[in-house]
């Protein structure tokens, strides 16, 4: 199978959860209009609920933003179906570029999970920087049996179905990442997406067994959650 430049990216991207600012596409004009730009409130669009990755690297690069720009820079959490919700609200607003998107993996591999999109997201966006990288790790809870990442996979081939593993949404990096051990173990597990950025103690609550997520070292020293592996 040939592997296209968009099928390539997301699976470079898999283990790395990035987090890329676009604005709604323009060709912005050589006019005098543009330069006093910024002259109102920039608004940045975080596809996902408040307090995960991605809304705290939007919420720090704000503060400066907002200083070197001088103009408030808005945080629009807009969460829901797999960050669809909030890229099609800067899909469909003005071009006037003060109208920004946290793009994640999730940007990126949309188009191979669904069969249309409410945009075209190679020509509705255009980059602006890449402001962050966030690796995935394993974590299980810290009464779990699994103490090492061999141990998961012999009880995932010992009780096939029977394992689950937590993400924060479908179509997500740690969704991907985790559906991605599932077929180079040879495994079968059920996938729980939370729908919401929360702590790992409370994703492996919920999934009883353990969860893939982007690596958030405060949040994961405080979950008392041992057993972490990082993946490669």
């Amino acid at each position: 199978m040939q592997i296209t430049p968009t099928l390539a990216r997301a699976k470079r991207a898999i283990f790395f959860s990035c987090a890329t600012v676009a604005a709604s596409l323009l060709a912005f004009p050589a006019s005098p209009a543009f330069a006093s730009f910024p002259d109102k409130a920039v608004k940045i669009v975080v596809p996902f609920a408040p307090g995960g990755g991605t809304d705290l690297v939007a919420r720090t690069m704000g503060i400066t933003m907002g200083q070197e720009l001088g103009q408030p820079v808005i945080i629009d959490n807009k969460p829901g179906a797999g960050t669809l919700i909030g890229t099609d609200t800067v899909a469909k607003s003005r071009p006037d570029g003060y109208t920004l998107v946290m793009a994640t993996v999730a940007h990126v591999v949309n188009p191979s999970l669904l069969s249309k999109l409410p945009y075209d997201y190679e020509k509705a966006f255009a980059p602006v920087m890449l402001v962050g990288i966030s690796p995935n790790v394993l974590v299980v809870r810290t009464e779990s049996p699994y103490k090492s990442v061999g141990d998961v996979i012999a009880a995932a081939k010992a009780h096939p179905g029977k394992l689950s593993f937590a993400s924060q949404g479908a179509g997500t990096s740690a969704h991907l990442a985790g559906e991605l051990f599932k077929n180079l173990t040879k495994t079968e597990m059920t996938h729980i997406p939370t729908g919401a950025p929360v702590r790992p103690s409370l994703i492996c609550w919920a999934a009883r067994s353990m969860s893939c997520l982007p690596r958030q070292p405060q949040s994961a020293r405080s979950s008392k959650a041992a057993g972490c592996g990082r993946w490669p």
